[in-house]
């Protein structure tokens, strides 16, 4: 997706606004190293993370569809396939309820229909419907216009037969059959196979993005002191100063048997300096 400026401080801002970190695999990591959640094989159990909140009636705007696309699109380029599929359902979603809420013409949800399977969710700017599309789109199109109340006192609409060629009517008839056909056509296919752990923000997510490189460190540090191979002098790391609702979670984590034998039946979480605050 092209680039503009202020798209980074504008993302930045749509994600503290609709409370979504980005979440990378380092943090979960560090945060089971601390005892501050449950082994990953436990799935992460009843105190894990948060699933990421995407009921479509919060992005049902421009800014909220324009950010989903964003993730989506970012989430596919890094090559994860779990939450971009979340985010691909989202984001159609969102979409379809920005059209109910501010189009009211059917065909007007038509034409929002195509910008959005063919512009958004996939790029396909060149969709050709077949004729099976065609011919559906068009039986689908007169069984509305038979089905249509027509208001006392009007003619009604004219039967797409009886339209002269290539006048203004004619030519918006095979503009709504082209449309609805390239919508029939486009939603026939395969969802995109595209995990990217965007996560609902919390104050523990946020602890640890705030304190990632600061973590780092200290299990660097950790891991020269256990294996005894910390020749110079120590570096002088200030102590990692958590909350207290979050130094309550600590709980030790689960260490293998190869883990103890390298480590000497200690581990990082006993070394690490933690402070409540």
């Amino acid at each position: 997706m092209p680039r503009w400026r202020g798209r980074e401080e504008w993302l930045t801002k749509q994600l503290t606004d609709y409370r979504i970190v980005r979440f990378e695999w380092g943090d979960k990591s560090n945060a089971l190293t601390l005892g501050l959640l449950p082994d990953v094989e436990s799935r992460w159990g009843p105190t894990g993370p948060p699933p990421l909140d995407l009921q479509v009636d919060r992005f049902a705007s421009l800014d909220g569809l324009l950010l989903l696309l964003l993730l989506y699109r970012d989430a596919q380029d890094a090559a994860h396939t779990h939450l971009a599929d979340r985010l691909r359902n989202a984001l159609l979603g969102a979409a379809s309820r920005v059209g109910d809420l501010y189009l009211s013409c059917r065909e007007a949800m038509d034409t929002w229909q195509l910008l959005i399977e063919s512009r958004m969710v996939a790029w396909s700017p060149r969709v050709q419907p077949n004729a099976d599309d065609l011919g559906r789109a068009e039986s689908e199109l007169r069984s509305e216009q038979d089905e249509a109340i027509k208001p006392r006192g009007t003619r009604g609409p004219v039967a797409p037969e009886k339209l002269k060629l290539n006048t203004r009517c004619e030519r918006r008839w095979r503009r709504r059959v082209w449309v609805r056909a390239c919508c029939l056509h486009l939603i026939q296919r395969e969802p995109a196979e595209a995990d990217f752990d965007y996560q609902t923000a919390s104050p523990l997510f946020e602890w640890l993005i705030a304190n990632r490189s600061l973590i780092k460190a200290h299990q660097a540090h950790a891991i020269d002191l256990l294996l005894d191979c910390n020749d110079g002098p120590s570096p002088a790391l200030e102590p990692l100063i958590m909350p207290k609702d979050i130094y309550e979670r600590r709980h030790r984590p689960v260490v293998s048997e190869e883990q103890w034998e390298i480590f000497g039946h200690r581990s990082i979480y006993d070394v690490i300096p933690i402070v409540e605050r």
